[in-house]
């Protein structure tokens, strides 16, 4: 059975199996980030970029279809 971890995204605390990847995460929450790639049950490949995210700490942008969550990880899926 999967660790559930606690992580937040757009202020809004979030949990979820570890290994989830970002986006069924925040779905599950009623967050939408958008794509054109996933679906959701399939493995995401993040070709689109549609998805990107950004992760409190993080160098850059990732896709969220391919990231997992992690304890304690704060997102942000809309930015300036």
């Amino acid at each position: 059975m999967s660790n559930i971890v606690t992580l937040t995204i757009d202020g809004k605390e979030v949990k979820g199996p570890e290994g989830t990847n970002l986006s069924d995460a925040a779905d599950s929450v009623g967050i939408h980030i958008p794509n054109l790639c996933y679906m959701k049950g399939m493995k995401g490949v993040g070709a689109c970029r549609l998805c990107l995210i950004e992760v409190e700490g993080g160098k850059g942008p990732v896709p969220g279809c391919i990231a997992k969550v992690k304890e304690g990880m704060a997102v942000t899926t809309v930015t300036d």
